[in-house]
């Protein structure tokens, strides 16, 4: 019975790729029966070069797929990745896979699949260019409570960078500052010299940054511990401050903070 379930939900994965992917093809290319599909990602690990990276990859076209680094793809396959499921790092980055795919020897017919298939994503340049006019624009994407007790809240939050250039959050190179995020309480629905600090997380490095790193269009989250000692009647709310501490160069300052209003 274990293997027909094991079979049963590798289908039902394979048909939520075909009609629910992000297709990402060569240019131009349009389908005459080669295709490829990317899903089941798991990364194994991030250093300063690149990602290694695991997947399953399956031939969701009509004819044999046969290539490796020294004979090429044929010009007209497609390649869907399953945005999806895709790591949080690897948002936008799809390129990233199929390039390094390519670097692979794959033979499948069609309708099979390969498992544990590991690619070594390169990491291109990420540094901003000093004599460029582009520049990070951290903001809040959302905050929310996960847990709420008479001692202690605990507020999650997603960040994300709307700029044109990556944001460095973890303090590399001559600058030593990791970024911070801070919570205050509040009486009303913005933070005033009156705001009392509730708490504080600095960025840790995780698999959602790209060598410290937040790209543009890239999200990262994580949670922070509120203790409720010095939250009164007359300053019940929160508000979350990024980067308080000025760590990044940003194109703008007025959209650091998110209010979060609670009810005493």
């Amino acid at each position: 019975m274990q293997p027909v379930l094991r079979l049963f939900r590798r289908c039902m994965r394979l048909l939520c790729l075909l009609l629910a992917t992000h297709v990402q093809a060569q240019s131009g290319s349009e389908y005459v029966g080669y295709r490829l599909g990317v899903f089941q990602f798991e990364i194994r690990q991030i250093t300063t070069q690149g990602i290694n990276l695991r997947c399953e990859i399956a031939n969701t076209g009509k004819k044999t797929i046969d290539f490796s680094p020294e004979k090429p793809p044929p010009q007209t396959l497609i390649v869907e990745v399953d945005s999806i499921a895709l790591p949080i790092a690897l948002h936008g980055h799809s390129d990233w896979i199929i390039k390094a795919l390519y670097k692979q020897k794959i033979k499948l017919a069609p309708g099979e699949m390969k498992r544990h298939v590991s690619l070594n994503l390169t990491f291109p340049d990420l540094a901003p260019n000093p004599d460029s006019t582009a520049c990070p624009d951290l903001v809040f994407d959302s905050v929310y409570l996960t847990r709420y007790t008479q001692r202690q809240m605990w507020v999650h939050f997603i960040i994300r960078n709307i700029g044109t250039a990556p944001a460095q959050l973890l303090g590399m190179g001559n600058n030593k500052e990791k970024t911070r995020i801070q919570v205050y309480f509040v009486s009303g629905a913005r933070l005033t010299r009156g705001a009392i600090l509730a708490g504080s997380v600095q960025i840790e490095n995780g698999q959602e940054l790209l060598r410290g790193y937040l790209n543009p269009g890239q999200v990262f989250q994580g949670d922070i511990e509120v203790n409720l000692k010095n939250r009164t009647r007359f300053s019940p709310n929160l508000v979350l401050e990024l980067d308080p501490f000025l760590s990044v160069a940003e194109c703008r300052r007025t959209n650091n903070t998110k209010v979060l209003l609670i009810e005493y």
